[in-house]
């Protein structure tokens, strides 16, 4: 009778040997190298750790408060923490903003959830559009969004029309 065979697994992370025939084992030691987090910051009781060097220094600016990083756009100002806040902001020149309407806000965001979140910060602002289609209670941040909420609503009517005419 052959023996039974033992499975192996084997950590194929670069630069790692382990092996072990334990899943469980296995499984845990994988952890390890996603949540390995070599780069520790120093800065009086911080503690965080960073999985790259770059993320570190980012972090470090904002112990420093140092915004460093300005826009790479002619004529803006802006200057961020972080290589991806500032990738982030450089985008916005890119799309379609939108602007906030209230008054002494010249505030603008690339998408329309982010310029929502931010109109609620604003005092006695409503700002959910309804939609007027009778016996409906949605309300939507656009108008834009109320339109195409309501065409739903006449195509539905034609195909009940179509289905059920009246007498």
């Amino acid at each position: 009778m052959a023996e039974p065979t033992t499975l192996l697994h084997i950590c194929e992370w670069k630069g790692c040997l382990c092996v072990t025939d334990d899943i469980e084992d296995f499984r845990y030691h994988i952890e390890t190298h996603i949540y390995y987090k070599p780069f520790k910051c120093k800065w009086g009781a911080c503690r965080r750790s960073f999985k790259r060097l770059t993320l570190l220094r980012d972090h470090m600016r904002r112990h420093r408060k140092d915004r460093e990083l300005k826009c790479r756009i002619d004529g803006c100002e802006h200057a961020s923490f972080t290589t991806s806040n500032r990738n982030q902001h450089e985008r916005t020149h890119e799309k379609v903003l939108y602007k906030c309407d209230q008054p002494f806000c010249s505030a603008m965001f690339p998408r329309v959830d982010y310029l929502y979140n931010h109109l609620l910060k604003h005092e006695k602002f409503d700002p959910l559009i309804p939609c007027n289609f009778p016996m409906c209670k949605r309300k939507f941040i656009s108008e834009e969004d109320r339109d195409d909420h309501i065409n739903g609503h006449t195509s539905q009517t034609r195909k009940l029309t179509l289905l059920c005419p009246s007498p």
